[in-house]
């Protein structure tokens, strides 16, 4: 079994090619990166332990984010859904999430 954080390791890795991407005007391949990112984010978020909230919360908010920039509503919804009804979720993450549902820009701490 793959361990969250090389889930998450995946993760970062499609989301710098994504980056690169649409630095170079490939959206579409942007997009597509960016899909596959947050695949790997979602399968950490699936294989990090119960017990682990605030691990929890941070990669729900980078899978559903990493969606988002996917631009795939459907996935955005749903794991946005499971996210949201994660026991312990630290109150940080609802409210990004919910933001990201809303449309509007994350904000950043500090």
């Amino acid at each position: 079994m793959t361990s969250w954080i090389e889930h998450h390791r995946l993760a970062e890795a499609a989301a710098e090619e994504a980056e690169a991407a649409h630095r170079a005007g490939g959206f579409e391949g942007a997009r597509a990166a960016f899909a596959r990112a947050g695949r790997h984010e979602e399968d950490a978020f699936r294989a990090v332990e119960p017990s682990k909230t605030r691990t929890l919360s941070v990669i729900g908010v980078s899978a559903v984010s990493l969606y988002s920039r996917a631009a795939t509503p459907a996935h955005v919804t749903r794991l946005a859904s499971d996210v949201l009804e994660t026991p312990g979720l630290h109150g940080f993450a609802g409210r990004q999430i919910r933001d990201m549902l809303d449309g509007t820009p994350m904000r950043r701490p500090g």
